[in-house]
């Protein structure tokens, strides 16, 4: 009877052993397949524009990657592009982005332009759920200084002309605080003549940049920051809207000097690493790219190319 049992314990030692390998294989097989399966992303346009504008990049995306594509809009698209304060598009978009289910895993997220702003505050402020890798084209970082976009967008939204290069005069006569309340754009402005009033009266920009005179750094802000697999910076070299250029690539004027470029790597932002670029830069999370396509470019093939060698290879 005892030779019976000890005959038996091996079979049943092994029959649990096998148990246990058939449950190692097929968590391996949900974990592959759920690797294989694309983050969803999420895109947003810039101003005067509405989610129609970036349709085709959402199908060249989701061919190119089979990933579930969120083409994002805040308020009525064109008009509130313009006139929706940039703090509050952002709430908007907070709102959005948590209420989409298919985002709640993770995703990847892409800002065109102004939507470049708001989608890097959403990182800093929000996160949730949070982006993997942050996708930056032709946005103001740095902020903007001149309106060329006036003479040609702001026409089709308020169709008057003169009206539009009025709002293109008044940024330089009015405050931050009462320009602010105007357009969407004055809330990133940033003149490099009066830098003491942009740090004391800048509410957007100043403060995700973390340039705020009255405010320490934000920890969460640099935290989320730095919490990004990957920070992807695409810049034009032909862009014609963004004032500077170099604002696409985190360069913005010499205090007082708009005849030199400070890049990013000589700012305080980066050096003193206020915002966490400095911390992924140093792990190899920080990239740059650059293409010669328009700013306003989102089906042509310079954009084709260009995204298809910057972006797509950390959308998969």
């Amino acid at each position: 009877i005892k030779e019976t049992g000890t005959q038996k314990r091996p079979s049943i030692k092994m029959n649990a052993f096998a148990t246990a390998m058939l449950l190692c294989m097929a968590a391996a097989v949900t974990a592959a397949a759920s690797d294989s399966t694309p983050l969803p992303v999420a895109i947003m346009h810039g101003i005067s524009a509405d989610s129609s504008s970036l349709d085709f990049m959402a199908g060249f995306i989701a061919n190119k990657t089979g990933a579930y594509v969120k083409n994002l809009e805040v308020g009525n698209g064109v008009w509130d592009s313009f006139f929706m304060p940039m703090n509050k598009q952002v709430e908007e978009l907070c709102r959005e982005i948590k209420a989409d289910t298919k985002l709640a895993g993770g995703f990847h997220l892409l800002g065109v332009s102004q939507g470049g702003l708001s989608t890097r505050a959403f990182v800093e402020r929000c996160n949730d759920p949070p982006v993997r890798n942050y996708i930056s084209w032709v946005s103001p970082q740095a902020g903007q200084f001149g309106v060329p976009v006036v003479q040609d967008d702001c026409v089709k939204v308020l169709r008057n002309a003169s009206l539009c290069y009025w709002l293109d005069d008044i940024m330089n006569h009015v405050s931050y605080t009462e320009a602010e309340k105007l357009v969407s754009f004055a809330q990133y402005w940033k003149d490099p003549y009066n830098l003491p009033e942009y740090r004391a009266k800048s509410n957007f920009l100043a403060d995700i940049n973390q340039e705020r005179a009255d405010h320490a750094p934000n920890a969460q802000y640099k935290a989320n920051i730095a919490s990004l697999r990957n920070f992807v910076i695409v810049h034009s070299n032909a862009d014609e809207v963004l004032v500077p250029r170099a604002s696409s690539s985190w360069g913005f004027y010499a205090p007082g000097d708009v005849g030199r470029i400070v890049p990013l790597r000589e700012r305080a932002i980066f050096t003193e690493d206020r915002l966490g670029l400095k911390t992924l830069d140093e792990r190899g999370g920080l990239h740059f790219f650059n293409n010669s396509c328009i700013h306003q470019d989102y089906s042509s093939p310079c954009f084709q190319q260009s995204f298809t060698e910057a972006v797509l290879p950390f959308l998969v």
